[in-house]
């Protein structure tokens, strides 16, 4: 019995060091693991109050402005905070509340350098002067980011993220970058004579195929359900039916197409070149020029107006809930919304997908220079 006592002793004593061992080891890499994620916390909480606030001022203490990305990253910080401000400003508004909330998705650490995946929503609220109530607008961001550790802190060495208050392309970081992940959403430049207010270019050879009514009630409903922003109403998620095309070019004409198409939304029937079979989309369920030339061409939209934010003005009351407002930049269409209702100052409220967006006022982010084209969904 007492030779038994020793053997187990011994081996519980073996046990012990190499535990003691192992979880010394770890016990560093928890710790620096545990800081990086108490530093994205605070800056995600300390971003919702920039943007409240226009405090850009303070903003650079959370970068590595001694690398070029890490200033790039700041710059894109600055300018987003810059818009939508400028857009409040324009339109004779103020911000009256913001609220954030960060999931970190995954993160780690490797010596001086960390990257995280960060899901960030955020919720606005903003009052026109003698307004009845506040008007509630939110977003969703997935970030990617590298962090290098500079003393105790840890600072933003990048940010790669689609940017909601933007044009709708990626915030990278990187020169170029953007551009290397656009083959699906994004497109040709816009044929000669597309477009033209008034007209369709078709109808084409299916177009029979769009005599069923357009579900708009459904159609906005699904598109609120299902834009990815955590809100009321909303799943805070997209709808797993589908696949989720943000890393092969953006997900905006996807969404679109469900908000469209899905039995559960606006039901309006596929045909052979707008359908999504087993995964499997055609060209023009995914991306956006092609969208929109199959749209025209088969009759299921109608082009209300198209040009900028200011010519295109005077047609905003055309639209009805669950019509479509498209993006052209540089000549060739970039980016898809749903057009779901209107504050109480009478803007257009979008919904989309890569950025996500729910309730955003249609124009903020825009340029002086970007091209909208007013779609009606027929019939």
């Amino acid at each position: 019995m007492a030779s038994s006592r020793v053997v187990v002793t011994c081996v519980a004593t073996v046990l012990g060091v190499l535990v003691l061992l192992l979880y010394g080891r770890a016990m560093p890499a928890v710790a620096e693991r545990t800081a990086l994620l108490d530093e994205l916390a605070e800056l995600f909480d300390t971003r919702t109050h920039w943007l409240l606030d226009a405090d850009v001022q303070t903003c650079s203490s959370f970068y590595d402005c001694t690398s070029t990305t890490g200033e790039w990253a700041l710059e894109q910080e600055k300018r987003r905070i810059s818009r939508v401000h400028g857009w409040a400003t324009s339109r004779g508004a103020r911000l009256t509340g913001a609220e954030g909330h960060v999931r970190v998705v995954d993160a780690g650490v490797s010596g001086n350098r960390g990257w995280a995946s960060v899901c960030y929503n955020l919720i606005l609220t903003y009052a026109y002067a003698h307004g009845p109530a506040p008007q509630r607008m939110g977003v969703r961001t997935i970030h990617w980011l590298e962090m290098v550790r500079r003393g105790e802190r840890w600072l933003i060495r990048r940010d790669w993220y689609w940017d909601p208050f933007g044009s709708g392309r990626p915030a990278a970081t990187m020169a170029g970058e953007g551009d290397q992940v656009l083959a699906a959403d994004w497109g040709q430049p816009v044929a000669a004579g597309v477009g033209q207010p008034g007209t369709t270019a078709g109808p084409g050879p299916d177009s029979g195929a769009q005599k069923e009514a357009y579900n708009r009630e459904a159609a906005v409903a699904y598109a609120d359900r299902y834009c990815g922003v955590a809100v009321p109403g909303s799943t805070g998620r997209y709808n797993q039916r589908y696949r989720d095309f943000t890393f092969l070019g953006g997900d905006c004409t996807n969404f679109v197409s469900q908000v469209l198409a899905d039995s559960q939304a606006g039901g309006l029937p596929t045909d052979p070149g707008w359908s999504y079979r087993n995964g499997n989309p055609t060209l023009a369920w995914v991306r956006a020029d092609a969208f929109v030339r199959h749209m025209l061409q088969t009759g299921r939209v109608k082009c209300l107006h198209r040009g900028t934010a200011a010519e295109v003005g005077p047609s905003l009351d055309l639209l009805r809930p669950g019509d479509l407002i498209a993006v052209e930049e540089k000549g060739a269409i970039e980016h898809l919304m749903v057009f779901v209702a209107r504050d109480d100052r009478g803007t257009p409220l979008v919904d989309s997908h890569s950025a996500d967006r729910y309730h955003v006022p249609w124009d903020l982010g825009a340029d002086p220079g970007t091209v909208f084209w007013l779609l009606g969904v027929v019939p």
